[in-house]
């Protein structure tokens, strides 16, 4: 980040860049030892010349705030019934740190499960479903299949109905920039909490930008899809991912093995690019809903930064993965149109946040379409809800995944609401 930082800044002058980690569970990583210096050179380098162009092609431009919805994901931490009551779904049972099971259920008040894929086991009670090899023909990507290629939707529709009360959010917020001249798409920002976890890579070593991926190719028009990209409609230009508060969202099916089956192998990726085109068909259809008096030439654009000292710890993936974070980076940035629909704001944090500060951050904010961006600038690991921080549910436990203290989110939230405020 530091190198981006310090080359983008030799190279253009400029000083603020806002570095997002749109963020899956199929692509190398220095964390993890699977990026080799050579290939993070690569990107680094990648990434600073893509800033470079962009800069380099700056134009007049407007811009235009629409909104979609995707029921894409469940709560993957929390059951929540009618009552109020809330039962923690699932718990990771450590010994030395180590991680040993993923089916330790908690409480026994509710045991419903998502929906799965049919032919599939589960990995943790109600979470995750780790795929098992599929039918030998016809294979996942080539011809309808009762085993994989299935019309889940209305069992998702029926889980989501038993469970109203589940922490969700489904707002897929966009916004569309295009040139003030011709009209031309510059890019599109797209907004939404899921995480990047449909594919696994099994035994298959490879990188793929997983759902989040496919949706933003989906949106460029620049495929690979099963049709041709003629066949169907986008938006064309940028589309950039900007993932919210998605520390307890999964998608429905997770964890879906990238084997090769013999037929068009990669069905792992050919269901992300499902979830992925359908959340770029929501986001096609809200950019061709916006009326050109929608759109607005920026009158200014602020952004404040903040670095705000939390206390961390911990010996399990924190110490691992993350290290013993001290500091978190935290940024608003506001863009004001001559309108409210050309209006917007993003509140940025170094960590994967529970679905409550996002729905908060929207809510409370004084700017219109507000935008929670998690995974930017650093990563200090996750950021339960304060009710969850300790649970024992994924993502809660003390020094392991959730590495920063109790009520930490909730300051980070307070000093990003404090600088999206009018000074």
């Amino acid at each position: 980040m530091d190198q981006i930082r310090a080359s983008v800044a030799k190279q253009t002058g400029i000083a603020n860049v806002l570095i997002v980690a749109t963020h899956d569970h199929s692509s190398l990583s220095p964390l993890n030892g699977s990026g080799d210096p050579a290939t993070v050179g690569q990107f680094v380098n990648a990434i600073t010349q893509a800033i470079v162009l962009a800069n380099a092609g700056l134009a007049p431009a407007e811009v235009a705030v629409a909104r979609g919805e995707a029921r894409e994901g469940f709560n993957r931490v929390r059951r929540v019934e009618a009552d109020g009551a809330v039962n923690y779904v699932s718990k990771l049972n450590l010994a030395g740190g180590a991680i040993e099971s993923y089916d330790i259920p908690l409480g026994t008040a509710d045991q419903d499960s998502p929906p799965r894929v049919p032919g599939t086991e589960k990995a943790e009670a109600g979470v995750n479903f780790t795929a098992q090899p599929a039918p030998p023909a016809p294979s996942y990507c080539t011809e309808p299949n009762p085993a994989w290629a299935i019309d889940s939707s209305a069992a998702q529709a029926a889980y989501r109905a038993r469970h109203p009360l589940d922490p969700m959010d489904d707002e897929v917020m966009i916004v569309a920039i295009r040139r003030s001249d011709s009209h031309e798409p510059i890019a599109t920002l797209i907004n939404y909490a899921l995480h990047g976890v449909v594919i696994t890579t099994g035994t298959d070593r490879f990188a793929h930008g997983d759902w989040s991926g496919a949706m933003m190719s989906w949106v460029e028009g620049t495929g690979p899809f099963d049709q041709p990209v003629e066949d169907y409609d986008y938006v064309g230009g940028v589309a950039l991912f900007l993932q919210g508060a998605a520390g307890d969202v999964n998608p429905w099916f997770t964890g879906i093995a990238n084997i090769d089956d013999g037929h068009c192998n990669r069905r792992g990726i050919q269901a992300a690019v499902d979830v992925g085109s359908r959340i770029g068909t929501t986001v096609v259809q809200a950019v061709r809903g916006i009326s050109d008096a929608d759109y607005g030439s920026p009158d200014h654009i602020t952004m404040k930064s903040a670095v705000a000292p939390v206390l961390g710890g911990g010996t399990g993936a924190c110490a691992l993965f993350f290290g013993v974070p001290t500091v978190a980076e935290l940024n608003a940035v506001v863009v004001v149109g001559p309108a409210a629909s050309s209006t917007f704001a993003l509140g940025t944090f170094p960590g994967e946040l529970f679905t409550e500060y996002g729905l908060a951050l929207t809510a409370r904010s004084p700017v219109p379409n507000t935008m929670l961006v998690g995974y930017t600038n650093d990563y200090i690991g996750y950021l339960p809800g304060e009710d969850s921080w300790g649970s024992g549910a994924y993502a809660t436990i003390p020094a392991n995944y959730a590495c920063l203290a109790q009520e930490t989110g909730t300051d980070l939230l307070r000093k990003v609401l404090d600088m999206l405020a009018p000074s």
